[in-house]
């Protein structure tokens, strides 16, 4: 891919798993990390639907609760206004991402496609080497909090 990904590891910015697929337990048990060592409270969780099998949404709900787990549909309805005001955001500097060198090449790797009622959605570019993984946990993350926002500052 051209990307340091061995550096981004050394650095604390990725973790990898064994073999050549990724174990998404890996992912239930980073969550669960965050809890116990950052004391972080875990809220909601947006995820991809199309992309998660039933028993490991399972153990997410069993963990954080059984209305934690949001899906986010990956279509222009669910995603073009969310990505719309995002944009704004990040450029009013709102979101505070601390340059995290995988998250701007994400973003910078994420294409737009627009139809003809100028809604967008998310596109992987024809390079099939950048990866926009970490843009769409963004994106789907600001849809969870822009959707429960009120009651995410009750809370807080």
């Amino acid at each position: 891919d051209n990307v340091p990904y061995i550096l981004w590891e050394k650095q604390g910015y990725l973790r990898t798993t064994p073999g050549n697929k990724i174990d998404k337990h890996c992912i239930l048990d980073w969550f669960k990390e965050i809890v116990s060592q950052d004391d972080v409270y875990i809220y909601k969780i947006g995820y991809d639907p199309w992309h998660i099998e039933d028993s490991l949404l399972e153990e997410f709900r069993q963990e954080f609760g059984k209305d934690a787990m949001v899906p986010i549909r990956q279509g222009i309805a669910t995603l073009s206004y969310p990505m719309k005001s995002l944009k704004g955001d990040l450029a009013a500097h709102k979101i505070i991402y601390n340059k995290n060198p995988i998250d701007m090449w994400c973003l910078s790797n994420l294409e737009v496609k627009t139809d003809i009622n100028a809604n967008i959605q998310p596109v992987k570019g024809r390079d099939t080497r950048c990866r926009i993984d970490g843009a769409m946990a963004l994106i789907d993350a600001y849809i969870v909090l822009q959707d429960n926002y009120e009651d995410y500052t009750r809370l807080i």
